[in-house]
């Protein structure tokens, strides 16, 4: 990365500045208590991922993406039947119990355009653009809009067709390309930094895949795991 880049990422969150020469670390999936996320701090951690929806006009803040044509919702392979929003957190709880001076990255989880379009401007309403808050998603008309509402944005690579589609194109507009790490290589990252400053890796739980993923010059590393983060903070 450039140092006018490193220089960008310190603006979203000033600790940033301290790891950002070795590895950029984002904790996936928030913990849901101070302490918790005090911990995930002291770990080296800078940004810390939040899934969001939009539930009656409400910022929510859930990992459960609904399975289209059914009554059922999935995280991952958990899959549940009954799901009632209003047993969810609003992010505004959530975020306030990380530490404030890490930023938060809202990962956009609604999937139905008119839904999407709620989201954003929940979003763009509710939220101030001082740098705490950005976002990722792989939707480009919803990064190009969060934008022009003075968001920092992070594109969403999840697979290999939209990974074709970055690579083959030209320089991103966001902040950071964010990538499943199964998809990168040296080859790969090499490329993307061609088009963007920042590359980021998800989701990174074994030391040694977090090893080699900073040596082959991806810049930052979504993870579950403090003995990743402590491995190459």
């Amino acid at each position: 990365m450039s140092s006018q880049h490193h220089q960008d990422i310190a603006s979203i969150s000033p600790p940033a500045a301290a790891y950002v020469w070795a590895v950029l670390l984002v904790a996936h999936r928030s913990p849901r208590s101070a302490a918790a996320c005090e911990a995930v701090a002291e770990a080296g951690a800078t940004i810390f991922e939040i899934d969001v929806q939009i539930w009656d006009g409400q910022l929510v803040v859930s990992h459960y993406l609904p399975l289209l044509g059914s009554g059922w919702r999935r995280d991952g392979w958990r899959v549940v039947r009954g799901w009632n929003p209003r047993h969810e957190p609003p992010l505004a709880e959530v975020a306030e119990l990380v530490p404030p001076d890490r930023a938060v990255l809202l990962d956009l989880k609604e999937q139905e355009p008119g839904r999407r379009a709620d989201l954003l401007a929940a979003i763009a309403e509710t939220l101030p653009t001082s740098g705490r808050y950005f976002a990722c998603t792989s939707v480009v008309e919803d990064l190009d809009l969060l934008r022009t509402k003075r968001f920092r944005t992070w594109r969403t690579i999840g697979d290999q067709r939209r990974l074709d589609a970055v690579l083959a194109g030209d320089a991103v507009a966001d902040e950071a390309v964010t990538v499943k790490h199964k998809l990168l290589s040296q080859a790969v990252v090499d490329r993307l930094h061609s088009l963007t400053g920042t590359v980021v890796a998800w989701t990174v739980n074994d030391v040694s895949r977090a090893r080699w993923l900073r040596e082959i010059g991806v810049d930052g590393l979504t993870t579950d795991s403090v003995d990743v983060m402590r491995a190459v903070g």
